[in-house]
């Protein structure tokens, strides 16, 4: 896509002309920045890039499956000590048993 007839570039130069100068806006960025870290100084909050918190959600999600895949291994290993019969449904005898074997 190109630009037809300049009006793109005309309506961002009327814009940015009415938005104010670049020293204006520069300045303004400058204060947002300050007083955006200034919030998080008091709050004991810290800038962590987006990318950082990415992976670290990433991790965060590995880490929850592999400890969902432990504990569905585990509790099909204790269904499959009581299942005694292997219909794959625990009978009121076996899950009277696993009751009384867990307390």
């Amino acid at each position: 896509g190109g630009v037809v007839d300049g009006s793109l570039e005309r309506g961002m130069s009327h814009q940015h002309e009415a938005s104010g100068s670049d020293d204006d806006m520069e300045s303004e960025d400058r204060a947002m920045d300050a007083l955006a870290a200034a919030i998080s100084e008091s709050e004991g909050a810290q800038f962590v890039e987006p990318e950082v918190t990415r992976e670290q959600q990433v991790i965060a999600e590995v880490a929850r499956r592999r400890d969902a895949a432990e504990t569905k291994r585990k509790s099909d290993a204790i269904f499959d000590r009581f299942d005694a019969d292997g219909d794959g449904y625990l009978n009121f005898d076996e899950l009277r048993a696993l009751g009384l074997a867990t307390g």
